[in-house]
């Protein structure tokens, strides 16, 4: 970057090859190159920074730009990356995503949001149909950059970086982000990525911003009847009132047993994204822990309600997967793999059931099994949790000499 900045000057750095050709390298499919080449375009960027070039004068009605000491480097490179969320080029997407995330924080006194809100709607305007797919992909990937450094969250602190990042400036950028956030999340591809936004986005805004601006539009998705709500929505209803419970005076209770009949067939849909597991498991798992006690510390006895709320969810849910698919079978372990940190001596045979363990013992002693790296890891959580406390271990101990050693290799150890 030194080398550009000397050589030619910091005005010619966008006419220098090697400056040009970090762009490329950002859309390599080798995660060293694109880190490589981030480095040397953000280093280059930061160097010709400091001597504050100023851009050439921007037209009279692009205020956030006449007030934004953007050289002409940084607002060419932002050009190119918001360009570049939009290729469909091997890594293009996650390479130029990852840079902006960089450019937006390491530059965050040169690029008022509002400004970045307003480039990125530019850029990700789709000019017919055809494009429809890869500018939408380009806007999710610009708003996951843009969440990813907290400055939404800034925007409403002490730390605000440009007079362009005040919550008065910023509210049609919010209102259009949200409103941008629900149209993905009714078209399927983008359904799960949209979610993840708008519970990330919930954590940077007050309360009351939620309330007022975000709630309004989510309503429908969170009161969508749980036997057609798909596992996004389910996530949306998991993590919404633990993020902002000031907005949920009555929230549906997704673990009672009506609901949990009612869930349980859209849950089982989430393979879809097998060998992924679906954001919507650890948020139950999390709500189950939470409702319980599980999490209690130090542990107290869970009551009869907390203990037959456990059983059910293990019955209907984890051994609901297990009578079904391989891929079914995958996803039901690592839901007994998120469980095992909270294990306890007296719960050792719910959270074990015979189906449970007919799965992990043949799994675990053949590692060609398609079962065996969930269920490594279910075993490695249980390890550990045993090694936090000896009655827990001696349960497990005397459950797995009882279970059944049906499917086990002949050799294998007891």
């Amino acid at each position: 970057s030194r080398f550009h900045c000397s050589l030619i000057g910091c005005q010619a750095l966008t006419m220098s090859t090697g400056f040009l050709q970090y762009f490329g390298q950002l859309a390599s499919p080798d995660a060293a190159v694109r880190e490589e080449a981030s480095r040397g375009l953000v280093e280059a960027l930061a160097e010709c920074q400091k001597q504050k070039t100023v851009a050439p004068a921007p037209a009279a009605s692009d205020d956030e730009a006449a007030s934004s000491p953007m050289d002409e480097n940084l607002a060419y490179c932002l050009k190119r990356l918001l360009r570049g969320l939009t290729s469909s080029r091997e890594a293009a997407r996650w390479g130029f995503a990852a840079v902006l995330s960089e450019v937006l924080l390491r530059f965050a006194d040169a690029i008022p949001l509002t400004l970045f809100h307003r480039r990125l709607h530019e850029e990700t305007e789709p000019e017919d149909h055809h494009d429809e797919r890869d500018y939408g992909l380009g806007r999710i990937f610009g708003y996951t950059a843009l969440l990813h450094t907290n400055r939404v969250q800034a925007v409403y602190g002490k730390n605000q970086h440009h007079p362009g990042d005040s919550p008065e400036a910023f509210q049609p950028c919010l209102a259009e982000m949200v409103k941008d956030l629900v149209e993905f999340f009714g078209k399927n591809p983008l359904r799960q990525v949209s979610a993840k936004l708008i519970i990330m986005l919930a954590t940077q805004v007050p309360a009351e911003t939620f309330i007022k601006h975000i709630l309004p539009a989510m309503t429908p998705v969170l009161s969508t009847p749980l036997e057609s709500a798909t596992p996004d929505a389910m996530a949306l209803m998991l993590a919404l009132p633990t993020i902002v419970p000031t907005a949920f005076q009555k929230s549906r209770d997704l673990l009672v047993s009506t609901n949990l009949q009612k869930i349980v067939a859209p849950l089982k849909d989430t393979t879809y994204c097998h060998p992924k597991v679906h954001m919507v498991w650890a948020l139950l798992v999390e709500a189950l822990v939470r409702k319980t006690g599980l999490a209690a510390t130090p542990a107290k006895p869970l009551t009869e309600e907390a203990l037959a709320t456990v059983t059910e969810f293990m019955h209907r849910v984890v051994e609901g997967l297990l009578s079904s698919s391989p891929q079914r079978k995958y996803l039901a372990l690592h839901v007994a793999g998120f469980l095992a940190p909270h294990i306890r001596p007296e719960l050792v045979s719910v959270f074990l059931p015979d189906s449970l363990l007919d799965v992990v013992i043949p799994a675990f002693y053949r590692e060609s099994e398609f079962l065996y790296p969930p269920t490594a890891t279910l075993m490695t959580r249980l390890a550990a949790a045993a090694k936090q406390s000896d009655a827990l271990a001696w349960a497990l101990i005397q459950r797995f000499l009882a279970a059944p050693a049906r499917g086990a290799a002949p050799d294998a150890p007891r």
